[in-house]
């Protein structure tokens, strides 16, 4: 009887290691798997909000998609009115190729805006202009200043880039006195997608456009 006895302290024992082993495969044979603390890390998206780290593998959680505005008046086939307010969007310009992400929090309140396409063939051929320029104009007031920076991008044909320019010193940038070139620093190119992209913090009925370096364009024409 004894021995019995002891047989069956020993099974249970046994068993009782055994499924302390296992406990965790055998919880999620049962429940499902134990869900996994993520790091409280957040994301910035480009309209301003923020995303946090979620799922299975702790993956940052898709920015929201930007909302496209649509113009409030078409003046032309080259030039719209947009309406931008405090929840900020993304004009697109009339050919495409040109889209300025405002984000949330970058106006305190509505704001006008109108976008106009000068083409190439009409802008005067200022030196190293790549396409065509976009004139950006606050209706309501000469200058408009973003309190969070907006995120200009143009798309542009390889094949439009002089033989001198180098693609990935291409860059966006305004046009000032005479015909000259004010390039933006800080842009950012993508070569596959053929983007330029820079943050502007204000506007005031400039032109904008991508331009390669004019030093580059003049040493090669010597």
């Amino acid at each position: 009887m004894s021995k019995i006895f002891i047989l069956i302290v020993i099974v249970i024992i046994i068993t009782g290691g055994i499924f302390w082993w296992q406990k965790d495969n055998i919880s999620n044979l049962f429940f499902g798997e134990s869900p996994k603390a993520c790091t409280q890390e957040a994301k910035l998206c480009p309209d301003g909000s923020y995303v946090g780290r979620t799922g299975p593998n702790c993956e940052f959680a898709p920015c929201p998609e930007a909302k496209i505005i649509e113009p409030i008046q078409i003046i032309s086939l080259n030039s719209s009115i947009f309406l931008i307010g405090k929840n900020g969007g993304v004009i697109i310009s009339p050919d495409g190729k040109m889209r300025l992400e405002i984000p949330i929090g970058a106006l305190q309140v509505d704001a006008k805006i109108k976008l106009t396409v000068v083409p190439q063939s009409e802008s005067g051929g200022n030196l190293g202009q790549v396409g065509s320029l976009y004139q950006i104009d606050p209706v309501d007031t000469e200058q408009l200043k973003f309190l969070k920076p907006a995120i200009m991008k143009i798309i542009y044909d390889p094949n439009d880039l002089p033989k001198y320019a180098v693609e990935k010193e291409t860059k966006i940038g305004e046009v000032g006195d005479f015909d000259s070139w004010n390039l933006f620093d800080d842009n950012s190119i993508d070569t596959i997608n053929h983007v330029v992209s820079v943050k502007i913090s204000e506007i005031y009925a400039n032109y904008h456009g991508i331009g390669v370096l004019p030093q580059a364009a003049e040493d090669t024409s010597n």
